[in-house]
């Protein structure tokens, strides 16, 4: 900063500080976990209020940590790499991968670009001289 103020350097200093979790003895440890994993995750942790730390009671440390594995493991892809590898989707995500996604067009009875389209027949030449004696279009 010193440095900054002798050049008139513009600095932006971050106001966000270490944010703690304090996790109640009585308190829901799944419920607990999830909130935690998705302040911290969100936007890659880039937030000014995602948790740096938590407090655990001693007795639940190990059932956090347990937990939080599970949580946090649960809808990974795993094993193998790229879209060959074996194991390497499942659940929802295997499908979308590998369900190869198509449109399906379903073709109208009649298509109303048809007498637009050349060769013109008699039905163009009506919809044309109609639209000409349109006083307002022209």
């Amino acid at each position: 900063m010193e440095t900054a103020a002798r050049n008139l350097v513009p600095v932006t200093l971050e106001l966000g500080g270490k944010s703690p979790v304090i996790l109640a003895d009585d308190f829901d440890l799944t419920k607990a976990v999830q909130r935690i994993l998705f302040a911290k995750l969100m936007n890659a942790g880039q937030t000014c209020i995602a948790p740096d730390y938590i407090f655990v009671p001693e007795n639940r440390i190990d059932r956090f940590i347990q937990t939080a594995q599970a949580v946090a493991q649960h809808d990974l892809p795993f094993g193998g790499i790229g879209n060959s590898g074996t194991g390497q989707y499942h659940g929802f995500e295997g499908f979308m991968e590998f369900s190869k996604l198509r449109p399906v067009f379903h073709q109208a009875p009649f298509s109303s670009t048809a007498a637009l389209t050349p060769p013109y027949g008699s039905f163009a030449d009506r919809i044309y001289h109609a639209i000409k004696k349109l006083p307002w279009l022209f």
